[in-house]
């Protein structure tokens, strides 16, 4: 098992790395299980970019459902993060594995390359995915937590699943996928061809932008709903409250959303992070 944990650690860190180092402000003897639920994460979104065909990503996703559910037992120890994700799941019995299920359903549209109709769905996307990580970090750092505590991963997890769309644009067209909303881009006259042909640079522009301004509004509640929180579970939230600095790549005036790459040094999250995390525990001490 030390092995497989070790494995999950080493994928977070490498593919996940605002998340391994949020982690790093949990407990040391939660961290191997958040390690389980981001490589989770990682696996499941990584379908997507592996399979030119969709009905061979279903074909996986289908699997992962299964040893979820528990019917593929020996299959699932001899996956890593299967193993890993068991292990979490037998620790911390209060994790709900409904919202790790429904992950692969709001998964398969990805399989698909769909765009969204409304901003209103792509939220509803962003909690399914994206929130029920966040509420899965909640429930495994706080097992008491209040409900008014969950709250949390639904705007984190907006703010969280709209900045992988955003950040993730040109490479998502490059493969012929689109998941921007319909309503925004024809707002902005933009169509997916577009979008899949890199043309409207400018429209494109500013219809991430738009987006960007709805993750910013869900940052606010977001930073409202900490002031009731449990300081425990700061750790589960910090990823999201980090990406106001990828979306002030995202809003410049001279951002190339087909070419420009949507990226921040890794000292400046990591300040970031660490200034966010003391002034989330000294709030909470006072």
């Amino acid at each position: 098992m030390t092995d497989a944990l070790d494995f999950c650690g080493s994928e977070v860190r490498e593919f996940a790395r605002d998340r391994y180092l949020a982690a790093l402000f949990a407990p040391a003897e939660r961290r191997a299980d958040l390690h389980a639920l981001y490589a989770f994460d990682i696996e499941i979104a990584r379908i997507p970019l592996l399979t030119h065909e969709p009905v061979a990503g279903e074909v996986r996703l289908q699997w992962w459902r299964e040893a979820l559910q528990g019917e593929r037992e020996e299959e699932a120890r001899a996956n890593p993060v299967t193993a890993a994700l068991s292990t979490m799941l037998a620790r911390s019995p209060n994790v709900e594995r409904a919202p790790l299920i429904a992950m692969l359903d709001a998964r398969t549209a990805d399989l698909y390359g769909d765009a969204t109709e409304t901003v209103a769905a792509l939220a509803e996307r962003a909690e399914a995915i994206s929130g029920a990580v966040i509420r899965a970090a909640i429930q495994i750092l706080s097992p008491d937590a209040p409900s008014r505590a969950m709250e949390l991963s639904q705007p984190a997890g907006f703010v969280l699943g709209v900045s992988e769309i955003v950040r993730n644009v040109a490479r998502d067209a490059s493969r012929g996928k689109v998941h921007l909303p319909r309503d925004v881009m024809a707002r902005h006259d933009v169509s997916v061809e577009d979008v899949v042909a890199g043309r409207n640079a400018e429209g494109l522009r500013a219809v991430l932008q738009d987006l960007s301004a709805a993750s910013r509004e869900r940052l606010a509640s977001l930073h409202a709903l900490t002031l009731e929180a449990p300081a425990e579970i700061g750790p589960a939230i910090l990823p999201a409250m980090v990406m106001p600095l990828y979306l002030d790549r995202v809003d410049r005036r001279d951002f190339d959303p087909f070419h420009d790459v949507v990226d921040v040094a890794q000292w400046r999250r990591q300040w970031a992070m660490w200034r966010m995390a003391r002034r989330f525990r000294s709030r909470h001490r006072d």
